[in-house]
């Protein structure tokens, strides 16, 4: 900054410059300084979360999928479904918590066939497989890849374990499209993936992470859950889970060590 004041102050006819006031230079020094404390307060975030992390002894992660890893478009998703003439789309389909037909379909409760023919019966008008499960599937968006590559990176350091409130066709579609990385697909990312269609169980029943819990093997107070619903979350830390509930696009990889 010395040499910067002395070009500046004394150096007009050979650097061409114009001398400044006291004031500009203040100005000039409080906000390069201001700049310098928050690069500090960045850098020194991210170390006390690394501390954090190894006082709490965190050895897995489990993680949740939509608006986590995959970004989300409820109201695309809303719109395609009301162009087919499904009547009452938005009361049913709730972003963190499925209702109605929705909800026993990502419980695994009726069949992806079962799923399209109540569909087919509340639209009054015949729809193709196809037509149904486009607009389904326009609810999912994709995964940005540094979201792919961090999982990768995470695997290293920890056991990562996928568990999701979701269904066949959203699982299928996701499978081929939105984990198709490099030469990875999607049971590469983790050491287990927990679906709830599969499991006949959903967050933020206590059940589905108690079976989880038992599955594994994995201690609650070594466990870090990762989701975007405060109701799942809650859920997790009454189990004795960490948490961490990351808003919807957010860049959490502040949360994790790497």
């Amino acid at each position: 900054m010395g040499g910067q004041i002395l070009i500046v102050q004394f150096g007009g006819a050979v650097f061409r410059t114009v001398p400044l006031d006291f004031m500009t230079w203040m100005a000039i020094v409080v906000s390069t300084s201001f700049v310098l404390w928050i690069g500090e307060l960045v850098r020194l975030s991210a170390f006390n979360t690394e501390i954090v992390m190894k006082r709490r002894g965190i050895k897995n992660l489990i993680i949740d999928f939509g608006g986590v890893l995959i970004d989300l478009d409820r109201q695309r998703c809303l719109e395609n479904f009301r162009k087919l003439g499904l009547p009452d789309v938005e009361v049913m389909l709730d972003l963190y918590h499925q209702q109605d037909f929705f909800q026993k379909y990502e419980k695994g409760l009726i069949t992806s066939a079962e799923f399209r023919e109540v569909i087919r019966g509340k639209i009054g008008k015949p729809v193709t497989d196809a037509q149904i499960d486009d607009a389904w599937n326009s609810f999912l968006v994709s995964i940005p890849t540094f979201k792919l590559d961090l999982l990768l990176e995470l695997r290293k350091k920890y056991v990562v374990y996928l568990l999701s409130n979701t269904n066949e066709i959203h699982w299928q579609w996701s499978c081929l499209h939105a984990f198709r990385y490099k030469t990875f697909r999607a049971e590469d990312f983790f050491e287990h993936i927990y679906l709830s269609y599969e499991m006949k169980m959903a967050k933020p029943d206590a059940d589905i992470f108690q079976k989880v819990l038992d599955e594994t093997g994995i201690l609650p107070n070594e466990t870090l859950f990762i989701d975007d619903s405060e109701a799942n979350c809650r859920t997790a830390e009454a189990l004795g889970i960490s948490t961490y509930t990351p808003k919807a696009h957010e860049d959490w990889r502040h949360a994790v060590v790497l």
